[in-house]
């Protein structure tokens, strides 16, 4: 999982697809991005159902068709915080994910509960 790129293998076939969840990449500064996904963003195949998977941007995303649709979940679970998601960098940007603030880090499902997901996220990084 990069940047929203999620890819399905099948093992019996030996293949794999990209199954994205939005197609535009995660590139240039977060503040102008429809979703924020950080470079190692979560994922998560639920227990209950094993063809329920999730993600994070700045909103859950979940699957429940092998990545061939993907739906918002959630509202935005961040501070939002348009301060903390201009271009980074120093002489040369370095915007490609890797250090976006307001992102969903971690994802957990209740092992009791189907559909009741916990979220992870930051608002800043390392300043």
């Amino acid at each position: 999982m990069v940047g929203g790129i999620v890819v399905r293998f099948e093992e019996m076939r030996r293949q794999f697809r990209n199954v994205e969840v939005w197609p535009d990449q995660s590139n240039g500064p977060a503040e102008g991005l429809k979703y924020r996904f950080v470079w190692d963003a979560p994922l998560l195949i639920s227990h209950h159902d094993h063809n329920t998977v999730y993600t994070g941007s700045q909103h859950v995303h979940r699957t429940t068709n092998g990545g061939q649709s993907w739906e918002v979940v959630s509202p935005d679970l961040t501070l939002n915080d348009r301060s903390r998601m201009g271009s980074s960098g120093g002489l040369t940007g370095d915007n490609i994910g890797v250090e976006y603030a307001g992102v969903v880090h971690g994802l957990a499902e209740s092992p009791k509960e189907r559909g009741l997901i916990w979220a992870g996220t930051t608002t800043a990084c390392c300043t």
